[in-house]
Protein backbone atom coordinates (compact mmCIF):
# COMPACT_ATOMS: atom_id res chain seq x y z
CA UNK A 1 0.00 0.00 0.00
CA UNK A 2 1.44 3.40 -1.24
CA UNK A 3 1.39 6.17 1.71
CA UNK A 4 -0.41 8.41 1.17
CA UNK A 5 0.52 12.06 2.14
CA UNK A 6 -2.16 14.83 3.66
CA UNK A 7 -2.13 18.77 3.02
CA UNK A 8 -3.37 20.80 5.67
CA UNK A 9 -3.51 24.59 5.38
CA UNK A 10 -3.53 26.01 9.10
CA UNK A 11 -4.29 29.37 10.12
CA UNK A 12 -2.58 30.17 13.56
CA UNK A 13 -4.49 33.46 13.96
CA UNK A 14 -7.41 30.72 15.15
CA UNK A 15 -7.90 30.55 18.31
CA UNK A 16 -7.76 26.71 18.58
CA UNK A 17 -5.29 25.96 15.84
CA UNK A 18 -3.15 23.86 18.57
CA UNK A 19 -6.53 21.47 19.12
CA UNK A 20 -7.18 21.06 14.95
CA UNK A 21 -3.52 20.33 14.19
CA UNK A 22 -4.09 17.75 17.19
CA UNK A 23 -6.78 16.08 15.94
CA UNK A 24 -5.76 16.07 12.40
CA UNK A 25 -2.01 14.08 13.57
CA UNK A 26 -4.18 12.45 16.11
CA UNK A 27 -6.71 10.75 13.36
CA UNK A 28 -4.13 10.86 10.35
CA UNK A 29 -0.90 8.73 12.37
CA UNK A 30 -4.33 5.83 13.17
CA UNK A 31 -4.03 5.07 9.06
CA UNK A 32 -2.75 2.38 8.09
CA UNK A 33 -1.83 4.32 5.02
CA UNK A 34 -0.30 7.59 6.59
CA UNK A 35 2.50 8.90 4.87
CA UNK A 36 3.28 12.19 6.17
CA UNK A 37 1.22 15.35 6.81
CA UNK A 38 2.36 18.80 5.13
CA UNK A 39 1.03 21.93 7.28
CA UNK A 40 1.13 25.04 5.15
CA UNK A 41 0.63 27.61 7.73
CA UNK A 42 -1.33 30.91 6.41
CA UNK A 43 -0.54 33.56 8.35
CA UNK A 44 1.80 35.60 8.33
CA UNK A 45 2.58 37.32 12.11
CA UNK A 46 1.41 35.87 14.76
CA UNK A 47 2.20 36.05 18.88
CA UNK A 48 4.26 33.67 20.63
CA UNK A 49 1.17 32.09 22.58
CA UNK A 50 -0.27 30.87 18.66
CA UNK A 51 3.14 29.47 17.56
CA UNK A 52 5.10 27.59 20.56
CA UNK A 53 2.41 25.84 21.66
CA UNK A 54 1.46 23.93 17.89
CA UNK A 55 5.73 23.91 17.53
CA UNK A 56 5.48 21.99 21.00
CA UNK A 57 2.89 19.68 19.75
CA UNK A 58 4.63 18.58 16.63
CA UNK A 59 7.37 18.06 17.89
CA UNK A 60 6.21 15.93 20.71
CA UNK A 61 4.64 13.54 17.13
CA UNK A 62 8.00 13.71 15.79
CA UNK A 63 9.46 12.46 18.77
CA UNK A 64 6.81 9.54 18.61
CA UNK A 65 7.41 9.09 14.75
CA UNK A 66 4.91 10.67 13.00
CA UNK A 67 6.03 12.46 9.91
CA UNK A 68 4.79 16.11 9.49
CA UNK A 69 6.26 19.13 7.24
CA UNK A 70 5.89 22.61 7.73
CA UNK A 71 5.65 25.29 4.59
CA UNK A 72 5.33 28.98 5.51
CA UNK A 73 4.74 32.20 3.82
CA UNK A 74 8.50 33.03 1.40
CA UNK A 75 10.26 35.25 3.66
CA UNK A 76 7.47 36.01 6.60
CA UNK A 77 7.50 36.23 10.03
CA UNK A 78 6.27 32.98 11.04
CA UNK A 79 8.65 31.47 8.80
CA UNK A 80 11.77 33.22 10.56
CA UNK A 81 10.46 32.19 13.87
CA UNK A 82 10.80 28.88 12.88
CA UNK A 83 14.20 28.99 10.60
CA UNK A 84 16.35 27.47 13.74
CA UNK A 85 13.53 24.27 13.65
CA UNK A 86 13.99 23.86 10.01
CA UNK A 87 18.05 23.63 10.17
CA UNK A 88 18.29 22.13 13.63
CA UNK A 89 19.88 25.10 15.50
CA UNK A 90 16.78 25.31 17.54
CA UNK A 91 18.60 23.95 20.84
CA UNK A 92 18.53 26.55 23.64
CA UNK A 93 21.89 25.36 24.92
CA UNK A 94 23.84 26.50 22.10
CA UNK A 95 22.16 30.37 21.14
CA UNK A 96 24.40 32.78 20.29
CA UNK A 97 24.80 35.34 23.20
CA UNK A 98 25.58 38.04 20.57
CA UNK A 99 22.64 37.02 17.96
CA UNK A 100 18.59 37.97 18.69
CA UNK A 101 17.19 35.35 20.03
CA UNK A 102 14.21 37.42 19.51
CA UNK A 103 11.22 36.07 17.65
CA UNK A 104 12.41 32.75 17.49
CA UNK A 105 11.11 29.24 18.91
CA UNK A 106 13.93 27.68 21.16
CA UNK A 107 13.48 24.05 22.48
CA UNK A 108 15.39 23.83 25.88
CA UNK A 109 15.67 20.60 28.08
CA UNK A 110 18.09 21.13 30.67
CA UNK A 111 19.12 23.33 33.51
CA UNK A 112 22.15 24.64 30.82
CA UNK A 113 19.93 25.71 27.84
CA UNK A 114 17.45 27.69 30.56
CA UNK A 115 20.71 29.67 31.32
CA UNK A 116 22.07 30.20 28.49
CA UNK A 117 19.01 31.11 26.46
CA UNK A 118 18.02 33.43 29.32
CA UNK A 119 20.97 35.30 29.49
CA UNK A 120 20.78 35.83 25.78
CA UNK A 121 17.03 36.90 26.02
CA UNK A 122 17.76 39.62 28.94
CA UNK A 123 21.01 40.85 27.28
CA UNK A 124 18.89 41.64 23.62
CA UNK A 125 16.19 43.12 26.13
CA UNK A 126 19.42 45.70 27.37
CA UNK A 127 19.83 46.12 23.54
CA UNK A 128 16.49 46.86 22.58
CA UNK A 129 15.08 49.63 25.23
CA UNK A 130 15.63 51.44 28.33
CA UNK A 131 14.34 49.26 30.80
CA UNK A 132 12.11 50.06 33.84
CA UNK A 133 13.37 50.24 37.10
CA UNK A 134 13.61 46.97 38.34
CA UNK A 135 12.37 45.12 34.97
CA UNK A 136 15.76 43.32 34.68
CA UNK A 137 15.71 41.49 38.03
CA UNK A 138 11.66 40.99 37.19
CA UNK A 139 11.68 39.38 33.96
CA UNK A 140 15.25 37.26 34.75
CA UNK A 141 12.97 35.88 37.76
CA UNK A 142 10.19 35.51 36.18
CA UNK A 143 11.72 33.42 32.91
CA UNK A 144 14.10 31.15 35.15
CA UNK A 145 11.12 30.03 37.10
CA UNK A 146 8.73 29.40 34.74
CA UNK A 147 11.17 27.64 32.47
CA UNK A 148 12.36 25.50 35.86
CA UNK A 149 8.88 24.70 36.05
CA UNK A 150 8.79 22.91 32.97
CA UNK A 151 11.56 20.92 33.86
CA UNK A 152 10.93 19.96 37.68
CA UNK A 153 7.39 19.53 36.78
CA UNK A 154 5.72 18.61 33.47
CA UNK A 155 7.82 15.39 33.37
CA UNK A 156 8.42 14.08 37.11
CA UNK A 157 10.11 10.71 35.77
CA UNK A 158 12.47 12.76 33.64
CA UNK A 159 12.98 13.81 29.78
CA UNK A 160 11.19 16.99 30.23
CA UNK A 161 11.44 19.83 27.78
CA UNK A 162 10.17 22.92 26.87
CA UNK A 163 9.77 25.49 24.44
CA UNK A 164 10.18 29.43 24.61
CA UNK A 165 9.69 32.45 22.70
CA UNK A 166 10.14 35.96 22.95
CA UNK A 167 8.61 38.98 20.87
CA UNK A 168 9.66 42.65 21.31
CA UNK A 169 7.27 45.11 19.96
CA UNK A 170 9.37 48.53 19.68
CA UNK A 171 6.08 50.55 18.89
CA UNK A 172 4.71 49.88 21.97
CA UNK A 173 7.30 48.80 23.69
CA UNK A 174 5.71 45.07 24.87
CA UNK A 175 7.23 42.14 25.16
CA UNK A 176 5.12 38.66 24.89
CA UNK A 177 6.27 35.75 26.14
CA UNK A 178 4.79 32.40 26.16
CA UNK A 179 6.24 29.31 27.49
CA UNK A 180 4.92 25.72 26.97
CA UNK A 181 5.52 22.26 27.69
CA UNK A 182 3.68 19.39 26.14
CA UNK A 183 3.88 16.81 29.45
CA UNK A 184 1.82 16.12 32.05
CA UNK A 185 -0.10 19.26 32.63
CA UNK A 186 -0.89 20.86 36.26
CA UNK A 187 -3.12 18.92 37.80
CA UNK A 188 -1.85 15.58 36.82
CA UNK A 189 1.51 16.81 38.65
CA UNK A 190 -0.39 17.47 41.61
CA UNK A 191 -1.44 13.61 41.60
CA UNK A 192 1.71 12.96 44.08
CA UNK A 193 1.26 15.43 46.36
CA UNK A 194 -0.76 16.38 50.12
CA UNK A 195 -3.12 18.43 47.71
CA UNK A 196 -6.00 17.41 46.32
CA UNK A 197 -7.36 19.38 43.38
CA UNK A 198 -10.48 17.86 41.42
CA UNK A 199 -10.38 20.00 38.44
CA UNK A 200 -8.25 21.45 35.97
CA UNK A 201 -9.62 25.11 37.53
CA UNK A 202 -9.15 24.11 40.55
CA UNK A 203 -5.21 23.07 40.36
CA UNK A 204 -4.33 25.93 38.49
CA UNK A 205 -5.49 28.59 40.78
CA UNK A 206 -3.65 26.32 43.69
CA UNK A 207 -0.70 26.50 41.69
CA UNK A 208 -1.03 30.37 41.66
CA UNK A 209 -0.95 30.01 45.62
CA UNK A 210 2.35 31.20 47.61
CA UNK A 211 3.86 28.28 48.65
CA UNK A 212 2.12 25.59 47.18
CA UNK A 213 4.50 22.89 45.52
CA UNK A 214 3.86 19.26 44.49
CA UNK A 215 7.11 18.34 45.90
CA UNK A 216 9.25 20.42 48.63
CA UNK A 217 12.45 18.34 47.30
CA UNK A 218 12.05 20.10 43.64
CA UNK A 219 10.55 23.39 44.43
CA UNK A 220 9.15 26.05 47.35
CA UNK A 221 6.23 27.14 45.45
CA UNK A 222 7.20 30.28 44.03
CA UNK A 223 7.75 30.17 40.54
CA UNK A 224 3.91 30.95 39.06
CA UNK A 225 2.33 32.60 42.17
CA UNK A 226 5.43 34.92 42.05
CA UNK A 227 5.20 35.62 38.31
CA UNK A 228 1.40 36.21 38.78
CA UNK A 229 2.20 38.97 41.54
CA UNK A 230 5.16 40.75 39.26
CA UNK A 231 2.90 40.86 36.33
CA UNK A 232 -0.06 42.65 38.58
CA UNK A 233 2.69 45.42 39.76
CA UNK A 234 3.66 45.77 36.08
CA UNK A 235 1.64 48.83 34.09
CA UNK A 236 -0.41 46.84 31.55
CA UNK A 237 0.84 43.44 32.61
CA UNK A 238 -1.17 40.45 31.44
CA UNK A 239 -1.26 36.67 32.28
CA UNK A 240 -2.79 33.41 31.08
CA UNK A 241 -2.23 30.06 32.38
CA UNK A 242 -3.89 26.83 29.83
CA UNK A 243 -3.44 23.20 31.03
CA UNK A 244 -5.58 20.28 30.33
CA UNK A 245 -9.19 21.30 29.80
CA UNK A 246 -9.30 25.25 30.95
CA UNK A 247 -7.52 28.63 30.65
CA UNK A 248 -7.39 31.02 33.27
CA UNK A 249 -6.51 34.67 32.15
CA UNK A 250 -5.34 37.73 34.88
CA UNK A 251 -5.91 40.64 32.68
CA UNK A 252 -4.66 43.85 33.23
CA UNK A 253 -6.65 45.66 36.02
CA UNK A 254 -8.42 48.99 35.72
CA UNK A 255 -7.01 51.77 37.71
CA UNK A 256 -7.61 51.05 41.44
CA UNK A 257 -9.29 48.03 40.89
CA UNK A 258 -7.58 44.52 42.10
CA UNK A 259 -6.56 41.82 39.38
CA UNK A 260 -9.18 39.29 38.02
CA UNK A 261 -8.84 35.67 37.45
CA UNK A 262 -10.92 34.40 35.07
CA UNK A 263 -11.29 31.43 34.15
CA UNK A 264 -12.50 29.62 30.72
CA UNK A 265 -13.23 25.76 29.64
CA UNK A 266 -12.12 24.54 26.17
CA UNK A 267 -12.86 22.00 24.35
CA UNK A 268 -10.52 18.90 24.39
CA UNK A 269 -7.53 18.67 27.02
CA UNK A 270 -4.35 20.45 26.30
CA UNK A 271 -2.12 17.81 27.81
CA UNK A 272 0.92 20.05 28.80
CA UNK A 273 1.23 23.70 29.92
CA UNK A 274 0.91 27.05 28.61
CA UNK A 275 2.47 30.10 30.51
CA UNK A 276 1.45 33.40 28.41
CA UNK A 277 2.50 36.91 29.55
CA UNK A 278 2.85 40.61 28.29
CA UNK A 279 4.26 43.57 29.57
CA UNK A 280 5.57 46.81 29.45
CA UNK A 281 9.60 46.85 28.87
CA UNK A 282 9.09 50.50 30.44
CA UNK A 283 7.15 49.77 33.65
CA UNK A 284 8.88 49.70 36.95
CA UNK A 285 8.52 46.18 38.52
CA UNK A 286 9.35 46.07 41.89
CA UNK A 287 10.83 43.30 42.90
CA UNK A 288 11.49 43.91 46.58
CA UNK A 289 7.50 44.27 47.08
CA UNK A 290 6.95 40.39 46.51
CA UNK A 291 9.38 39.47 47.62
CA UNK A 292 11.12 41.61 50.61
CA UNK A 293 13.00 39.04 52.25
CA UNK A 294 15.45 38.85 48.75
CA UNK A 295 15.36 43.14 48.98
CA UNK A 296 17.11 44.01 45.96
CA UNK A 297 19.02 41.59 43.49
CA UNK A 298 22.49 41.99 42.73
CA UNK A 299 22.30 41.69 39.08
CA UNK A 300 25.22 39.33 38.37
CA UNK A 301 25.91 41.06 34.30
CA UNK A 302 26.73 44.36 35.57
CA UNK A 303 28.78 42.67 38.46
CA UNK A 304 30.80 40.83 35.56
CA UNK A 305 31.30 44.27 33.93
CA UNK A 306 32.81 45.96 37.14
CA UNK A 307 36.67 47.31 37.24
CA UNK A 308 36.03 48.61 40.81
CA UNK A 309 33.38 50.35 42.67
CA UNK A 310 33.11 52.83 40.27
CA UNK A 311 33.52 51.31 36.97
CA UNK A 312 32.27 48.93 34.63
CA UNK A 313 33.85 48.08 31.46
CA UNK A 314 31.65 47.33 28.48
CA UNK A 315 33.69 45.23 25.52
CA UNK A 316 32.23 45.78 22.48
CA UNK A 317 33.02 42.45 20.97
CA UNK A 318 30.81 40.47 23.99
CA UNK A 319 27.67 43.13 23.28
CA UNK A 320 26.76 43.37 19.54
CA UNK A 321 27.91 40.50 15.99
CA UNK A 322 29.96 43.99 14.52
CA UNK A 323 30.45 47.69 14.37
CA UNK A 324 29.17 48.50 10.71
CA UNK A 325 25.18 49.24 11.02
CA UNK A 326 22.71 51.73 12.72
CA UNK A 327 21.55 49.02 14.17
CA UNK A 328 24.24 47.38 16.05
CA UNK A 329 25.06 51.51 16.79
CA UNK A 330 21.24 51.45 18.53
CA UNK A 331 21.75 48.10 20.03
CA UNK A 332 24.95 48.98 21.94
CA UNK A 333 23.61 52.51 22.46
CA UNK A 334 21.09 51.11 24.06
CA UNK A 335 22.87 48.58 26.55
CA UNK A 336 24.90 52.15 27.69
CA UNK A 337 21.66 54.13 28.52
CA UNK A 338 20.45 51.20 30.67
CA UNK A 339 23.79 50.89 32.44
CA UNK A 340 23.64 55.12 32.70
CA UNK A 341 20.28 54.95 34.05
CA UNK A 342 20.24 52.51 36.28
CA UNK A 343 23.79 51.95 37.78
CA UNK A 344 25.91 55.62 39.05
CA UNK A 345 29.06 53.55 37.86
CA UNK A 346 31.58 55.68 35.13
CA UNK A 347 31.82 53.75 31.28
CA UNK A 348 35.02 51.93 29.84
CA UNK A 349 33.82 51.28 26.53
CA UNK A 350 36.34 49.14 25.27
CA UNK A 351 36.87 48.48 21.77
CA UNK A 352 40.07 45.85 22.42
CA UNK A 353 39.98 43.48 19.04
CA UNK A 354 37.46 45.78 16.75
CA UNK A 355 39.69 45.93 13.74
CA UNK A 356 37.01 48.58 12.15
CA UNK A 357 33.65 50.74 12.84
CA UNK A 358 31.16 52.43 10.63
CA UNK A 359 30.44 56.25 10.84
CA UNK A 360 27.07 55.24 10.66
CA UNK A 361 27.71 52.91 13.85
CA UNK A 362 29.79 55.50 15.60
CA UNK A 363 27.15 58.16 15.21
CA UNK A 364 24.00 55.95 15.78
CA UNK A 365 26.13 55.02 19.60
CA UNK A 366 28.19 58.01 20.35
CA UNK A 367 26.54 60.99 18.62
CA UNK A 368 23.14 60.16 19.76
CA UNK A 369 24.76 59.89 23.48
CA UNK A 370 26.15 63.38 23.18
CA UNK A 371 22.84 64.71 22.08
CA UNK A 372 20.55 63.11 25.10
CA UNK A 373 23.07 63.64 27.65
CA UNK A 374 25.37 66.56 26.78
CA UNK A 375 28.79 66.91 26.23
CA UNK A 376 29.98 67.21 29.80
CA UNK A 377 28.07 64.40 31.10
CA UNK A 378 28.64 62.30 27.92
CA UNK A 379 32.62 62.86 28.78
CA UNK A 380 31.98 62.67 32.59
CA UNK A 381 30.29 59.08 32.17
CA UNK A 382 32.09 57.30 29.80
CA UNK A 383 35.61 56.46 28.51
CA UNK A 384 36.66 54.92 25.22
CA UNK A 385 39.41 53.08 25.15
CA UNK A 386 41.70 50.44 22.88
CA UNK A 387 40.83 53.45 20.06
CA UNK A 388 43.71 54.53 18.01
CA UNK A 389 44.26 55.17 13.71
CA UNK A 390 41.23 55.37 11.52
CA UNK A 391 39.19 53.57 14.63
CA UNK A 392 39.66 56.35 16.64
CA UNK A 393 39.45 58.86 14.24
CA UNK A 394 36.19 57.98 13.09
CA UNK A 395 34.76 57.30 16.46
CA UNK A 396 36.24 61.01 17.45
CA UNK A 397 34.36 62.63 14.16
CA UNK A 398 30.90 61.73 15.44
CA UNK A 399 30.98 63.33 18.54
CA UNK A 400 32.26 66.44 17.11
CA UNK A 401 30.01 66.95 14.86
CA UNK A 402 27.51 65.86 17.47
CA UNK A 403 28.55 68.98 19.51
CA UNK A 404 28.97 71.04 16.43
CA UNK A 405 25.50 70.86 15.89
CA UNK A 406 24.07 71.34 19.17
CA UNK A 407 26.76 75.05 19.55
CA UNK A 408 24.73 75.93 15.94
CA UNK A 409 21.38 75.36 17.27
Amino acid sequence: MKPIVDIYRIDLSSDDVTAKVDGILRKAAARPDFGFAVFEFGSDHVFPNRLVPVIALIDNYWTAGVKAELIFPDDGYVEKACERIKNGTWDAGKCSITGNPFDSVWRFSDGEGVCRIVNALVLQLRRSTVLGAGFVDSITWCLNEVMDNVLNHSAPQGNACGYVMVQYVPRSGRLNVCVCDWGIGILKSFEASSYNPQTTEDAIRLALSQGVTRDRDVGQGNGLWGLAELIKRAKGGRLLIQSGNGVLRIPSPAKGKRPRQLFTPIDGPYPGTVVDFQLSCSADIPFESVFPEMGRLTDLWVENLEVDDQTVRVVVKEMVAGCGTRVQGRQLRMVLENLIERENKRIQLDFKDVTACSSSFADELLGRLVIRYGFMDFSQRIQLIHTSGLKQAVLNRSIMQRVAEALHR
